[in-house]
């Protein structure tokens, strides 16, 4: 799902993607969100308050552009994710700049087989302030990462 849409105002973003926003908290399926920091921090809050039952999810932040390691944690069963009101979502701020190693950590994470409990696998939402699919063409970002975080996607044009 792309949510393209005339250009907001930064303050407006949560409001103009909000069928984007309430299909993303619905689904369990990854979610790419292209936008300013600011703005993809907004979205994702909003996903977190709208959680499909009634319950607010809480966010963890992983920021690629910082280092973080929070993705090889998880990945490798050291962590586990879950709360009193299912699983919180992983948020993975500028994907673009994940080392290749977290890369395919993050791709065994969404590779886990599904148990049928919720709050085995984390929720992920990445996003991005460049577009991705120019960081795959320019062969600084997994295709098949690409592939798999881009099941919903919302584009904030800038």
């Amino acid at each position: 799902m792309n949510g393209s849409h005339d250009s907001p105002c930064p303050a407006d973003a949560v409001k103009v993607f909000e069928d984007d926003i309430t299909l993303a908290a619905m689904s369990l399926a990854p979610v790419l969100i292209t936008a300013a920091p600011a703005d993809a921090l907004r979205i994702v809050q909003a996903i977190a308050a709208r959680e499909r039952r009634g319950h607010v999810r809480e966010v963890l932040t992983c920021d690629a552009a910082a280092g973080d390691d929070v993705i090889r944690t998880v990945a490798d069963n050291r962590v586990r994710i879950a709360t009193d009101h299912g699983t919180a979502i992983l948020w993975i701020g500028e994907v673009h700049a994940l080392t290749p190693r977290d890369q395919s950590a993050l791709m065994k994470l969404l590779a886990r087989p599904n148990s049928g409990r919720e709050e085995d696998v984390p929720r992920i939402v990445a996003s991005s302030s460049v577009a991705l699919c120019d960081c795959v063409l320019k062969g600084r970002f997994d295709a098949r990462l690409f592939y798999r975080l881009n099941i919903i996607h919302i584009v904030v044009p800038a």
